[in-house]
C-alpha cells in the first residue's frame, strides 16, 4: 500500500510547486524538462489535458520517459529531443514553462524561436542567473510581464514571471532588479529580495571603488540603484 501510494503522488519542490500555480492554461511544453515532475504533477492535479516535455539531451528526455510510464501518464504526456522550443509546433500549447536555466540561455532560446514564443499565451520563466538582462531584453522582444512571484527553496530566493505578447514599460532601473508587480501583489518575500539586493549592490560599489581602474559612470549608476533600492517601499 505504501509503495502504490508513493506511486500515485509524486512529490516536487516548492520552486516548481510556484511555477504549476503559474500556469493557467492546460496544453503545456516544459523545455529542459529533466524528470518531468512539474508536467506529472500537473497531471495529477488534473491541471492537464496536454504534456510535451523537451530535452535538448537524450539522458534528461529518457530519464523522464521513464518517470512518465512509471506514473501511467504516456497517454497524457509526450517527450520529445531537441534544441529549445524547436521541438514545439505552434499551436500545439498554450503555455510554455522554460525553468532552471540561466537568463542569457533562457534569451537564447527564446529569441531562436520567437515565432513558436509569441504564438502562446503564455510562457512562465524561472530565470537562475542574469535576471535584469533577461528582463531588459524581454522589454526589446515585446514581451510584458503579466505575473510574477517569488519563493524561497533552501536558503536561496527565485523569481519566476509570466510573460506575454505585449509592450513593457521600464521607468527605472530598479525595475530590472525587482519587478513592481512584487509590490504590487504583495508578495511576502519582497523584503528578503530588497534585503540581498542592496547587499549585492554595496559590495558591488565596495569593489568598483576599490578597483585600479576606476569606472566613475558604473560607480554613479551603482550608486544610484542602491538608493532606488533603499528607499523602495518608501
Amino acid at each position: 500500500m505504501t509503495n502504490e501510494k508513493f506511486m500515485n503522488n509524486i512529490i516536487i519542490s516548492p520552486r516548481l510547486i510556484k511555477i504549476a500555480q503559474m500556469i493557467s492554461h492546460s496544453k503545456v511544453a516544459d523545455i529542459g524538462t529533466d524528470h518531468g515532475k512539474l508536467l506529472i504533477y500537473l497531471s495529477q492535479k488534473n491541471h492537464l489535458d496536454l504534456g510535451i516535455g523537451s530535452d535538448i539531451n537524450q539522458g534528461p528526455a529518457e530519464s523522464c520517459r521513464q518517470n512518465i510510464l512509471k506514473y501511467g501518464l504516456n497517454d497524457k504526456i509526450e517527450i520529445r529531443v531537441g534544441d529549445g522550443l524547436k521541438t514545439i509546433k505552434n499551436g500545439e500549447v498554450d503555455s510554455i514553462v522554460i525553468a532552471g536555466m540561466g537568463g542569457e540561455l533562457i534569451l537564447k532560446i527564446l529569441e531562436e524561436s520567437l515565432q513558436t514564443a509569441k504564438s502562446v499565451s503564455e510562457i512562465i520563466l524561472q530565470p537562475m542567473t542574469n535576471i535584469s538582462k533577461l528582463l531588459e531584453s524581454l522589454n526589446r522582444l515585446n514581451f510584458k510581464i503579466s505575473d510574477a512571484c517569488l519563493v524561497e527553496e533552501k536558503d536561496k530566493l527565485y523569481q519566476i514571471f509570466r510573460i506575454q505578447d505585449g509592450v513593457e514599460n521600464y521607468v527605472r532601473p530598479v525595475d530590472l532588479i525587482i519587478s513592481p508587480l512584487y509590490k504590487q501583489n504583495n508578495d511576502p518575500l519582497l523584503s528578503e529580495l530588497l534585503k540581498r539586493e542592496i547587499l549585492k549592490a554595496k559590495n558591488k560599489l565596495d569593489g568598483l571603488k576599490k578597483s585600479d581602474n576606476v569606472d566613475e559612470d558604473e560607480i554613479l549608476s551603482t550608486e544610484k540603484l542602491l538608493k532606488e533600492l533603499e528607499n523602495y517601499e518608501n
